[in-house]
């Protein structure tokens, strides 16, 4: 495998969930501060944004984003049956109180970090769904977010299922992120889609990879202390 160094020039490695659990604030302040990770997606209306961890955090060198996510995904359901459900119900009949409820989430972050976000995505990457792809777009735009977790170039498939449903969803909304002029990674891969990550890592496409990790889980804090 390539060296460090090198490894780290081709991909984005973005940590989710900050704000979600305490464990999961430990282990990613843990990773930033060793340099292990590129940005880092913040929760803004979760009940783990102390003032403590949310200066450490601003101190680390990490791009800090803004982790977008719906009222109902706060209260999340194991039966994926249920969670579509929700997703569904809530897609049909609460359409402009999610573009309304985003935006509030941006101010938010606004009050606690003194800036801007850095970047946009979104939790479930429930941003890719077009309808709600073109709103994340048109808030960017209207508060200067820079950068949109997408892929320029492509979705990287893998064997779990999600990756196959963000694959065909980024095509359709190609056009619209072109247009937006907005900047991203070449591709996006998730560290929960990889089979073989060392494997992976030998093989990336040329470009630039974004690689979404969830340090809370005991596994992928261990695989992104030891490879990366």
């Amino acid at each position: 495998m390539e060296t460090t160094g090198n490894l780290r020039k081709k991909i984005i490695l973005s940590a989710d969930d900050f704000g979600k659990t305490r464990e999961g604030n430990a282990g990613i302040l843990k990773l930033a501060q060793k340099g292990k990770l590129d940005r880092v997606a913040i929760m803004v209306n979760r009940d783990y944004l102390s003032a403590k961890d949310l200066a450490m955090i601003k101190a680390c060198p990490v791009a800090l984003d803004l982790h977008l996510e719906f009222p109902f995904q706060k209260k999340k359901s194991r039966s994926i049956i249920k969670r579509s459900f929700l997703f569904l119900y809530h897609h049909l009949t609460n359409q402009k109180s999610i573009t309304a409820g985003w935006e509030e989430q941006i101010q938010k972050f606004i009050s606690l970090f003194g800036k801007i976000p850095d970047g946009l995505n979104a939790h479930e990457h429930i941003h890719f769904f077009p309808p709600y792809f073109k709103v994340a777009i048109k808030l960017a735009k209207q508060y200067n977010i820079k950068y949109l977790r997408f892929g320029k170039v492509s979705v990287i498939k893998n064997h779990k299922v999600i990756s196959h449903i963000l694959f065909r969803l980024h095509k359709k909304n190609q056009p619209a992120f072109a247009a937006s002029h907005l900047a991203s990674s070449d591709y996006l891969a998730s560290l929960d889609w990889l089979h073989n990550t060392e494997k992976f890592l030998k093989n990336l496409p040329a470009g630039r990879t974004e690689i979404v990790c969830h340090p809370k889980r005991e596994k992928e804090y261990e695989l992104i202390k030891r490879l990366f």
